[in-house]
């Protein structure tokens, strides 16, 4: 299966618990920029991972870096941004790969592996109620 339609699976199967008031906690705007050494990191997977013990069913927000570098997470709607709570970040840009006559993500990861680890990336933030700028990104290449 395709990363990407592995990852669109994966929030369609969120849908149960939800982003909005009656199904689950409410999602806040939530934004942020990637880079790689100083330069903006396009095509970019970004995905928040819950640090809380019970976190094992909670939805995965995530988002995928325009060309400047600038993205806005997605839990159930575009761009619907995140559930308040602690969360590691993970980035990953995948190689290109022919599929019919498009090209897409779907190759071997390009970044250090570390950054595709919540628990190696080293990148954190807090989703509170409003909305929320995370800090920049910065990946490093080596």
């Amino acid at each position: 299966m395709k990363l990407r339609s592995l990852v669109t699976l994966l929030v369609a199967c969120g849908l149960e618990i939800g982003c909005s008031q009656a199904d689950g906690p409410a999602c806040h705007p939530t934004y942020g920029t990637v880079t790689l050494d100083g330069s903006p990191l396009a095509e970019a997977m970004i995905v928040l991972h819950p640090l809380d013990a019970d976190a094992d069913n909670s939805p995965r927000p995530l988002a995928y870096a325009n060309s400047e570098g600038y993205f806005e997470l997605t839990t159930i709607r575009p761009g619907d941004g995140a559930p308040a709570g602690k969360y590691a970040i993970t980035v990953e840009l995948r190689e290109l790969k022919p599929d019919g006559d498009e090209m897409v993500r779907d190759g071997q990861n390009l970044l250090p592996d570390r950054y595709r680890d919540p628990k190696t990336s080293g990148f954190r933030c807090t989703v509170v109620p409003g909305e929320n700028e995370l800090s920049p990104l910065d990946v490093k290449s080596q």
